[in-house]
């Protein structure tokens, strides 16, 4: 899933499945958002999502303006 911003960059979102409450991973600079599957593997207890940062993973980075 990818989620427009209020500047127009999209964010990705990634479901990594679960049954449950939610829980939402956030990564460290220069990671992807799914560098948290293996993790998400031993947590069936909740449905899990993870973001890509800006200009990480498959989301989009600013065009206006650099880094």
């Amino acid at each position: 899933m990818r989620i427009p911003s209020t500047d127009g960059v999209e964010v990705k979102v990634h479901d990594l499945g679960g049954e449950g409450p939610p829980l939402l991973f956030a990564h460290a600079t220069g990671f992807h958002g799914r560098v948290w599957e293996p993790l998400a593997a031993h947590l069936p207890g909740f449905h899990q999502w993870s973001i890509d940062m800006r200009a990480h993973g498959d989301s989009d980075a600013p065009k206006d303006r650099p880094l």
